[in-house]
C-alpha cells in the first residue's frame, strides 16, 4: 500500500534505506540509499550502498581515509536488503525533498527498511559543511556532479 505522499516525505529520516535508480550514478540500475541527514532546508544527504566490498576498500586506501568509514550492514528483515552491503561514509549524494518526492509520486522510489542496529558514521555537522561546499562550488561549475560519484571528483580532500 501506497502512503500518501506528504506522510511518506514527513518520515523521510536518517537511516532509513530506499531503492530507487539514481541519474547521479553511472548506471540506471536501481541501488539501495541510506539517508544519512535531513538539513533544515529540506535537503537529503543519502550515501549509495553497495556490495562491491574490495572496490570500496581499495578507494579508501587509496585515498588514505580510515578504514572504519566503510561500514557492513548485513541484510535482514528490518533493512530490506538482500545481500551483504557496505556504506561508504565519505560518499554521499544531495537530494533535495522535491526530488524525493518526484521520485515517490512516479512510483520510482521504494522505502525498503531502516538500518537501525547498524553502527553508521552519521557525523551530521561533517557532512553538512561538505554538502554546503559541494553546492557552492556546483554554482559556479554546473556540469560537475553529474556522472561520476562525487566523491571520486574534487570534492573531496
Amino acid at each position: 500500500m501506497k502512503l500518501p505522499t506528504n506522510l511518506f516525505l514527513n518520515n523521510v529520516s536518517p537511516r532509513k534505506v530506499y531503492l530507487f535508480s539514481s541519474d547521479k550514478l553511472n548506471t540506471s540500475v536501481p541501488h539501495y540509499f541510506v539517508c544519512m541527514v535531513r538539513t533544515p532546508e529540506e535537503m537529503l544527504i543519502l550515501t549509495c550502498c553497495t556490495s562491491q566490498f574490495k572496490k570500496r576498500e581499495r578507494f579508501i586506501k587509496f585515498r588514505n581515509l580510515p578504514a572504519s568509514t566503510l561500514v557492513y550492514i548485513p541484510p535482514d528483515e528490518e533493512n530490506g536488503l538482500t545481500k551483504d552491503t557496505y556504506v561508504d561514509c565519505n560518499s554521499y549524494f544531495d537530494y533535495s525533498i522535491d526530488e524525493i518526492k518526484m521520485l515517490y509520486e512516479e512510483e520510482k522510489l521504494e522505502f525498503k527498511g531502516g538500518t537501525f542496529r547498524s553502527k553508521l558514521c552519521i557525523d551530521n555537522s561533517r557532512i553538512e559543511r561538505q554538502s554546503a561546499r559541494r553546492t557552492k562550488y556546483k554554482k559556479h561549475t554546473p556540469e560537475i556532479g553529474r556522472g561520476k560519484m562525487k566523491s571520486e571528483s574534487k570534492f573531496k580532500k
